[in-house]
Parts: structure tokens; C-alpha cells; sequence
């Protein structure tokens, strides 16, 4: 077995040639000399986001990491979930909570959120090369009043071709839970369903917190704040 490495650009082309003579595994030799001519393909054009999780800690950073490879810019939209039309994401999506898909062509993220823009230049690196990045949530949350936006956000991140000023083709998406509250739900022999609540960020249960079941129209159809021990119960009906 013989093999080398050459490395080169992507398009150009390159020529090998093996003569006569070479003896390979088993004593065999090649008989008349070998040519080859090659066109080096791209590498593969990647952009995801690189954690599976859809949960930010409002005590830890609000970043989101990325890696890509030959992507010279990135185009992130950030779509913030209206507190009052959540009942429209569940009843309108299905599949992964991280990752909804909505089940309506003519309904989607810009009926129910607020949907900002931004677009980003990264480094640029050899043809190839692995890059990581990230984005900052932050921006998104601070409001002129002082108080922390929290909630939902569709995250999207493309690649973008800043010349042309047109997307790449490649991006990765999350439905982001920005929150310090932790939720542990269970399903009683009675029918009753008790509604643990904690920090994320002490691990300590989370009294006082207002637990609601929405129905389809978004009316409460249950409410109850959580006791010192940050727990809820919602009785059977």
C-alpha cells in the first residue's frame, strides 16, 4: 500500500503518475506506467450550531457557539416569540421543541415574533479550515426599562455571500428557551399532575412561581403559584 499527501486549492488540477516497476502488497508489480489527472473538488461549505440544547441560563452567558468551514459571512435572524401568542406556536407546530415545524404554509415564525436581522463577516482562513464563532444574546434581551426580556426565540444562522448580498445555501436553526426556572412534571395514580418548579442557577425550588396551563385560544385554563417548596398541583378535572 503506498499512499502521500499534496495539498492544494480548490479548482485546480492536478496530475500524478506512477511508473512501471512499483511492486505492491503480494509481490505484484505494475505492469505499464499509470497517469492520472484530477480537479481538486471544495470542501464541503458547513454551518451549525454546535450544543443540541435549546436552554439558556438567564444567571450564565447568553451565547450561542457555532463552527463553520469556507463561510466569509453569516446572516442571523432572531425571531422573539410574543409572550401572549405561544399558544398559537403549539397549536400551529409540531415535532422536536427544539426544532418546530410548522404545520401551516401560510403561518409561520413572522405571525407570532418579533423578527430582528444582522449580518456578521468572519475571519478569512485557508480553504478547509474549521472556524468557531458565537452569538451573543444578550442585545436581545435588555429592554429601555432595565428588565430582562425573556421567553422564546427562533434562532436562524446562514451563510451569506457578502458580495452578492444572497444566502449560501447552508444554515442550521433553534427554538431558544432563554430562562432561570427548571420544570419537572408528573403524572399522579389519581389523574392529578404536580408541577415541580426550580432555579437552574441555585437549584433551589422556585416559590411564588405562577404555573398556567394554556388552552388553544390562550386562556388560562389552570393557574397557581408554587409553594415554598416550588411545588403546583393541578388537580383532576
Amino acid at each position: 500500500l503506498h499512499s502521500f499527501k499534496y495539498t492544494s486549492q480548490p479548482g485546480r488540477y492536478v496530475y500524478a503518475k506512477v511508473r512501471k516497476g512499483v511492486k505492491c502488497y503480494g509481490d505484484f508489480m505494475l505492469a505499464r506506467d499509470f497517469e492520472y489527472i484530477a480537479r481538486v473538488p471544495e470542501f464541503p461549505k458547513e454551518l451549525k450550531i454546535m450544543a443540541d440544547g435549546a436552554i439558556l441560563s438567564m444567571s450564565g452567558e447568553k451565547k450561542l457557539s457555532l463552527v463553520s468551514r469556507d463561510v466569509d459571512a453569516i446572516r442571523f435572524q432572531i425571531g422573539r416569540v410574543i409572550p401572549n401568542q405561544i399558544n398559537h406556536l403549539v397549536s400551529q407546530s409540531g415535532g422536536d421543541i427544539k426544532l418546530p415545524e410548522f404545520t401551516n404554509w401560510n403561518f409561520g415564525e413572522e405571525n407570532i415574533a418579533e423578527i430582528f436581522s444582522e449580518i456578521r463577516p468572519l475571519n478569512k482562513l485557508e480553504y478547509g479550515k474549521t472556524q468557531y464563532s458565537s452569538f451573543d444574546l444578550s442585545g436581545y434581551l435588555a429592554t429601555d426599562l432595565g428588565a430582562g426580556k425573556r421567553g422564546l426565540f427562533f434562532f436562524n444562522a446562514e451563510g451569506w455571500d457578502p458580495v452578492r448580498k444572497v444566502p449560501t445555501g447552508i444554515s442550521d436553526k433553534r427554538l431558544i428557551l432563554v430562562t432561570d426556572l427548571g420544570i419537572v412534571v408528573k403524572n399522579s395514580k389519581n389523574g392529578a399532575r404536580d408541577v415541580f418548579v426550580q432555579s437552574i442557577h441555585s437549584g433551589q425550588p422556585a416559590a411564588a412561581a405562577q404555573v398556567q396551563v394554556l388552552g388553544k385560544n390562550g386562556i388560562p385554563v389552570f393557574s397557581e403559584a408554587t409553594d415554598d417548596g416550588g411545588h403546583a398541583r393541578r388537580r383532576r378535572q
